[in-house]
């Protein structure tokens, strides 16, 4: 450090001295250095490092809340579609019982339809039995004719 002001009229004190040992010993060691010049190094070596680090760090956060983003709106779309999904099963539900009344309705149909079959075939029977008494009628009077 040197006393006074100005170019002109220093005067070298000690820690002068112990700079320009300083100063020599590092001209013989370059290896050598001050702590201060350590920090200094590693501050212009670590900040570097931190800060891209933490870039690293924010833009993986970023990359994560995107994600998490997506993967909301993909969860809504599948709640609306389980929202459709179960709308769709309460109108199935409400389809097959009017299915089942119409089934109920074609069995009562078939059941009458039965009723007139087994009907028809006592008609027919006694349709079949009035022609064989018409013929027997007409075979006779026939007979008579003939005598």
């Amino acid at each position: 450090m040197w006393i006074g002001g100005g170019t002109h009229g220093r005067v070298p004190t000690k820690t002068d001295a112990e700079h320009a040992i300083h100063v020599a010993k590092r001209r013989d060691n370059p290896s050598a250095m001050s702590l201060y010049e350590a920090l200094q190094l590693l501050a212009m070596v670590a900040v570097p490092v931190v800060a891209g680090g933490l870039g690293l760090i924010v833009y993986r956060i970023r990359s994560i809340a995107t994600s998490i983003d997506n993967a909301d709106s993909r969860l809504d779309q599948h709640g609306e579609r389980l929202a459709k999904i179960e709308a769709t099963i309460g109108q199935v539900s409400e389809l097959r019982n009017d299915v089942k009344d119409v089934h109920k309705r074609v069995d009562e149909v078939l059941g009458k339809v039965g009723d007139v079959d087994s009907k028809v075939s006592v008609v027919e029977g006694q349709f079949a039995e009035l022609t064989r008494t018409n013929k027997l009628i007409q075979e006779h009077l026939m007979a008579k004719a003939h005598q």
